[in-house]
């Protein structure tokens, strides 16, 4: 099979066609990595599958240690991330190898091979702790004819857009024009991805309303989170550079690497918070300062660029969802998805307060 037979044959089982008038690299770099996110799927199912097959013969040998080491009422699948990645690397490296043109927008096997795992670890396509993994049960939710499918077979017959998996319309059995009807909020995908229902200023009234509050005394190493754009330079800035609000979130470091940001009210009060992106995000749509999300709508794509980062949720959906692009001038993410998922993605941006600027025609060599 000729390398161009073989990529008609990609093309067609992820149902992915090129935007109008998209670059030959560009196409062949989305092909590329949503092929290897199925090939990821395939290979933890495959894992599990083999795993199944020898458990029974190991079952006495192996039974007691995995109890020992899982504790009481937990059994642990023998699957390490360590050869998942490893197939992976090899296999992107193939395909790199034979479609350089594509290549050349993506990152290298070992970094990629990397950054998809994390990203079907953080959507929950698999179970895992340190060094092990196992396929996640199967699901599925939807929005008006839109479904997305965490885990399952790799097998189901599915569109991509990025590394998630989408069926349209009566493309899978579970959607019916009546049930399309009722289907018109983000209820299940907020919770098969666990995504808070309340909206970002309403949550963060929560975190005042509820919050355990204490006198706080202002380290001279603290920061404070910058209220204005723009953001491309950080998001910090010093106390002496700090904006006189009634509300602002303040971060100390308390080792490498790890902070402690804390909510601070104008009477010198404080609560904190666990998620820093969560709260400034509803702080800077509070005072109006939110930048909005400019998205380039394509015939079957649609460009997203985020001004500023998406909470860790949030940002975990969109990675799974999106085809990565070369960096734009945004401080936040950006994207291209397909346009049945930007339509969720719209929604949920829009109910959680922030503002988008759409307009058409899309920069085809993104």
């Amino acid at each position: 099979m000729n390398r161009e037979t073989l990529l008609s044959e990609i093309q067609e089982d992820l149902a992915l066609s090129p935007e109008a008038g998209e670059e030959e690299g560009s196409f062949r770099s989305r092909l590329i990595y949503s092929a290897a996110g199925r090939m990821t799927l395939a290979s933890l199912w495959d894992m599990e599958e083999k795993r199944q097959k020898r458990g029974a013969a190991i079952a006495t040998s192996m039974g007691a240690f995995m109890d020992r080491a899982s504790g009481p009422g937990e059994v642990w699948p023998n699957l390490p991330l360590a050869h998942l990645k490893s197939m992976l690397k090899a296999r992107l490296s193939a395909f790199m190898t034979l479609y350089p043109e594509g290549a050349e927008l993506l990152p290298p096997p070992e970094d990629l091979s990397q950054e998809i795992q994390e990203i079907y670890g953080d959507a929950g396509f698999f179970y895992h702790r340190p060094y092990w993994a196992a396929p996640a049960l199967p699901n599925s939710a939807s929005f008006g004819h839109l479904t997305l499918h965490r885990a399952g077979s790799p097998f189901l017959k599915s569109r991509m857009s990025g590394l998630g998996l989408y069926t349209f319309g009566h493309e899978t059995a579970r959607m019916t024009e009546e049930r399309a009807k009722n289907l018109d909020t983000t209820r299940e995908i907020r919770e098969m991805f666990l995504l808070p229902s309340l909206p970002l200023i309403e949550s963060l009234q929560e975190i005042l309303r509820t919050g355990d509050y204490e006198s706080v005394k202002i380290p001279k190493h603290a920061e404070f989170l910058k209220m204005h754009g723009p953001f491309a330079g950080g998001f910090w800035i010093p106390p002496s550079d700090r904006e006189k609000t009634n509300l602002t979130l303040m971060r100390v470091r308390i080792r490498k690497m790890q902070y402690s940001c804390i909510l601070l009210t104008g009477d010198g009060r404080g609560v904190e918070v666990s998620d820093w992106k969560r709260a400034a995000a509803a702080l800077l749509i509070w005072n109006k300062a939110m930048p909005k999300i400019r998205v380039s709508l394509g015939k079957s794509t649609a460009l997203v660029e985020l001004p500023y980062p998406l909470p860790e949720e949030e940002e975990a959906l969109f990675r799974l969802l999106t085809w990565p692009v070369r960096k734009s001038s945004g401080a936040g993410l950006s994207g291209r998805m397909a346009l049945p998922v930007y339509e969720l993605f719209r929604s949920l941006v829009l109910e959680d307060g922030y503002e988008i600027e759409e307009k058409t025609g899309l920069s085809v060599a993104a």
